[in-house]
């Protein structure tokens, strides 16, 4: 804790039995899963801005969220292995093709 600041006292309020320590802390490692739950949706909403496309068909729909998924779950990690390695290169998550693809993107917006 920092010197000079008051204690904060954390409860966390849920339905779910705590008989122990241990139950304790298991649900405290569910909540703190949360914030990467929270991060991963930024992701495809900011980063991929996944509502602003309009599949017109179901068949669509779901092939672009497949799509999406996958390069939000590259992304994601990428972001969560920063915060420990910051000079991680991205050829660890994407390949040659992809790496291309994306700075053809980041060009082409670039230039407008």
């Amino acid at each position: 804790m920092p010197r000079g600041r008051d204690k904060i006292d954390w409860k966390l309020i849920f339905d779910l039995p705590v008989i122990s320590r241990r139950d304790a802390l298991e649900k405290i490692r569910w909540y703190s899963q949360r914030w990467k739950i929270e991060t991963f949706h930024k992701i495809l909403k900011s980063g991929c801005r996944a509502e602003a496309s309009k599949p017109r068909t179901a068949e669509r729909l779901v092939n672009f969220f497949s799509i999406l998924c996958i390069l939000g779950w590259r992304i994601f990690w990428l972001t969560m292995i920063n915060r420990s390695l910051p000079n991680i290169s991205p050829d660890l998550a994407f390949t040659i093709l992809e790496l291309r693809l994306l700075d053809r993107l980041v060009w082409k917006r670039q230039r407008r």
